[in-house]
């Protein structure tokens, strides 16, 4: 993913508030809100995959027949705990029947958030390149 960036005039400015590293292995789910529907009936669920992350959001892989869009708020469970996150773009991938969902994270679960603060502490430690800086 390529960053939006500004010139300055001495520098590009890049206008993300985090910097995002690449995950390994971090696989969630997609769980349909029960907003407006009754609590008897178990949600619909999908797989979904963190391809990186930052602090304040996620890129996560996921099927395109999700039903949200840039805006929505959605769902997603790690280790059985449930997340807010808030949509903010949808790409194409090499797949066509899988996209990838630029999130805001809103309402993070401590196990997610420990996960996601250890990803990038592992990766600043390490001196690695951003995610989006990789070719």
């Amino acid at each position: 993913m390529t960053p939006v960036v500004y010139e300055t005039g001495t520098a590009p400015f890049e206008r993300r508030i985090g910097k995002r590293v690449p995950t390994a292995g971090l696989d969630v789910r997609w769980v349909e809100p029960r907003w407006g529907r009754p609590s008897t009936e178990p949600p619909r669920e999908w797989n979904g995959q963190v391809d990186d992350v930052s602090v304040t959001g996620a890129a996560i892989r996921g099927p395109a027949d999700l039903p949200v869009g840039p805006g929505t708020k959605a769902v997603v469970r790690f280790s059985g705990q449930d997340s807010g996150v808030i949509v903010r773009r949808i790409e194409a991938t090499d797949e066509p029947s899988v996209l990838r969902y630029g999130v805001e994270l809103a309402v993070v679960h401590p196990t997610l958030r420990s996960r996601i603060f250890a990803a990038v502490a592992r990766h600043d430690d390490a001196g690695g390149a951003r995610s989006d800086e990789r070719s």
